[in-house]
């Protein structure tokens, strides 16, 4: 999570700025997120399984 907060306030916070759009909050941008997602929703299986095995892997090192 703190990484999408990360990329908000690097990339798409920014970029609406300057076109003078403000989404203090961010519900407008969590929304929009979410629809994003749901659009994707079969990439979840996969993404799921990628991140197991990865945490599998580094609980190894």
């Amino acid at each position: 999570m703190k990484r999408f907060e990360k990329q908000l306030g690097i990339e798409v916070i920014p970029e609406l700025r300057k076109q003078d759009i403000s989404d203090d909050e961010l519900r407008e941008l969590h929304d929009i997120v979410l629809e994003v997602a749901i659009e994707n929703f079969d990439e979840f299986p996969e993404r799921f399984i990628e991140k197991r095995i990865k945490s599998a892997k580094n609980e190894d090192i």
